[in-house]
């Protein structure tokens, strides 16, 4: 059996709703799983949960029909479960009330009203049912049993089923075979058969994900580079001018990019730290060894003020090392840029520095050989190995300061090396996090005030620009009218709607000292760098994300100056604000953000990478992650060398050979 048409009961009407739901061959039909799994488990306690139930009882009054205030039709009866009287409630069906009679002993599957104590029905069985299940696929034009139909059909025909994954690994953990994993995904007859379903569907996926992953990470492991040799030593001479000692964690992340650079593969490091943790000189020491070797460097930023920080303070050291950088920016006259274009091919500038935006087919390189990306590892898996291969043979140096839960280290970031920072330099104050109702507004106005006098800024935050009557939160605007009820106070709105040139003048500005208080969205997240300012407002702080809250409270505290964050917002019980006053370390916050909102949330779609996994959770199937995750990558050389077969594995290879080892 090779087409649909040569299932019985696959007719034209059939086969094109099959199409519409991008089910095409034998293949997908059987793949094809159920999108939901009802499980008829009885619940005597039903009144005590919010979940579904079903309950057995005798019916004990003749059902009537009435039509609800929304106009839908109803009928209600009553029955004795467990020894109660219960009022029941059955939406549409007007003729079932003629099936149901005083005695009858029914089953019920529905949910229980605490509110109005009835018990809302969604299925009834004219008879007592012990525990069973059922399938729901939720297919337009085709109907559950029909779909089931099919596929016994499919399966009377003897198909070949080809086991998609090694036999040692069904043996240890004792799953299913293919054919019954199949068959029993689509007819479920026990709980358990859900649950031996689920348990080896989950396995294969995360299987399968790891292994491509792992070989994705071989490829980089196997991608050769020119090699590096030291031929001057601008890296110590740069390391003794620092006016600081490093931390511990920077020296090991230092020592860690050393020896990547001279390796003979090509670095593919994520250097992951909080803010103000001191990965920037991390950056510039890399830069400055790969110049060291005679190679170019390029430093890019997120944002243009934080690409003119990273010139400023790189040329504080360049001038005296004698390297030779530049800044491009989207302001450059176009002789300037062309400029900086030529000398780039010519090897005149060892280390260019940049945002991302700059990455594009004009730039040429006599000698490329490190790319630091801040805060680019977001995009994810197949963003980078684009980099990679638009600059083969480059080490690649990704920066964060968003630390990334340990789990999410180990999945969409397993392709690269990480090395966390998480000692503070010395002389970084705390910043001391505190939930505030609104009717105490006037005090912490009061407390800018104070702070203004003392010759420190500040920042406050709101969630939106302009009002909306549906959405009753602060905009900048109520901010600033806050804010200038305060003597003598120099305010500024900055948001991500301006122009790029304006933003960047207002940031000078405040970082100058011209403004006393920066009024903005989450746009000042990433890219400031201001040692006067003390204190940040966050209006509506319940609104944010606990990462980006945590990352702008990095904004304050960034010197010797003791920094506080006003979480502005009359849920002083809820989680996330709470979780924010009582740690202070990214590490920890980062794990309880990815357990609130999941891996999707924490990175989205574009963020992450990868396709999604279907079936399995990295936060809730830990356990079966990292047995998949070991298994694939001690089983992958047996893949390679052929001594173990699998149609899925050839599939893999023939996909990373066509999309160049990209991931989606």
């Amino acid at each position: 059996m090779n087409s649909l048409l040569e299932v019985k009961g696959i007719g034209k009407k059939t086969l094109e709703a099959l199409e519409k739901e991008n089910i095409n061959t034998i293949h997908d039909v059987l793949y094809h799983f159920p999108e939901e799994y009802i499980i008829y488990e009885e619940n005597k306690n039903y009144f005590d949960t919010d979940l579904k139930s079903l309950i057995k009882g005798n019916v004990i009054s003749s059902p009537y029909f009435i039509k609800m205030p929304s106009g839908v039709n109803a009928i209600i009866f009553y029955i004795n479960a467990y020894g109660y009287k219960l009022k029941c409630l059955y939406f549409g069906m007007d003729y079932l009330r003629f099936k149901l009679h005083e005695g009858n002993e029914i089953s019920l599957y529905g949910r229980y009203n605490k509110m109005k104590k009835e018990f809302h029905i969604e299925k009834i069985f004219f008879e007592y049912i012990s525990d069973s299940v059922d399938v729901n696929y939720n297919l337009k034009g085709i109907q559950n049993k029909n779909y089931q139909n099919i596929i016994k059909e499919i399966f009377k025909s003897n198909i070949r089923l080809e086991e998609t994954l090694p036999t040692e690994l069904l043996s240890k953990y004792k799953l299913l075979t293919l054919d019954r994993y199949l068959y029993l995904s689509h007819f479920p007859v026990t709980k358990n058969d859900i649950k031996e379903v689920m348990r080896r569907r989950k396995y294969e996926e995360m299987f399968w994900y790891s292994l491509r992953l792992r070989m994705l990470k071989e490829n980089i492991l196997r991608t050769k580079k020119e090699k590096r040799v030291l031929n001057n030593d601008y890296h110590d001479r740069f390391l003794s001018m620092l006016p600081f000692d490093l931390t511990s964690d920077q020296l090991t992340a230092i020592n860690d990019c050393r020896n990547d650079i001279l390796n003979n593969v090509v670095m593919n490091r994520l250097i992951q730290g909080d803010v103000g943790c001191g990965k920037t000189i991390v950056a510039f020491y890399s830069a400055i060894f790969e110049v060291s070797c005679g190679m170019q460097a390029i430093i890019l930023a997120p944002t243009q003020v934080l690409a003119q920080q990273h010139f400023k303070g790189l040329s504080e050291y360049s001038k005296k090392l004698g390297i030779r950088i530049a800044l491009m920016t989207s302001d450059l006259k176009k002789s300037e840029y062309d400029d900086i274009l030529q000398r780039l091919k010519l090897g005149s500038i060892d280390i260019l520095i940049g945002t991302h935006s700059i990455l594009n087919d004009k730039l040429k390189f006599k000698n490329l050989g490190l790319l630091v990306i801040d805060e680019q590892h977001k995009f994810g898996v197949e963003q980078r190995s684009k980099i990679l291969k638009k600059y083969e043979g480059a080490d690649a140096l990704y920066m964060s300061a968003t630390p990334i839960p340990r789990t999410l280290g180990l999945t969409s970031f397993g392709d690269l090396d990480i090395t966390s920072i998480k000692t503070m330099p010395i002389g970084r104050s705390e910043i001391e996090t505190k939930i505030i109702p609104y009717k105490k507004l006037g005090g912490v106005l009061g407390f800018i005030k104070k702070e203004k006098e003392l010759k420190h800024q500040c920042y406050v935050v709101c969630p939106l620009i302009q009002g909306n009557d549906d959405i009753k939160h602060h905009t900048v605007l109520d901010a600033k009218r806050y804010i200038d009820e305060i003597d003598g106070i120099r305010s500024q709105i900055i948001t991500g709607k301006m122009k790029a040139k304006e933003k960047d003048d207002i940031m000078l500005r405040f970082r100058n000292g011209e403004i006393d208080c920066l009024i903005a969205t989450t746009v000042i997240e990433v890219g400031i760098d201001n040692k006067n300012a003390t204190t940040i407002v966050i209006f509506d702080a319940s609104m944010f994300g606990l990462a980006v809250l945590h990352q702008l409270r990095g904004r304050v505290g960034r010197g010797n100056l003791k920094g506080y964050c006003c979480l502005m917002s009359d849920e002083e019980d809820n989680v996330r604000l709470n979780a924010l006053v009582n740690y202070k370390d990214g590490f920890s916050i980062s794990e309880i953000d990815f357990k609130e909102r999941g891996a999707g949330d924490f990175f989205g779609h574009v963020q992450s990478g990868f396709v999604n996994l279907e079936y399995s959770s990295i936060i809730d199937d830990g356990n079966i992650w990292e047995c998949a995750k070991n298994d694939a990558n001690n089983i992958l050389k047996s893949f390679i060398d052929g001594s173990i077969k699998s149609s899925l594995y050839d599939e893999i290879v023939l996909l990373n050979n066509q999309q160049n080892g990209k991931i989606n």
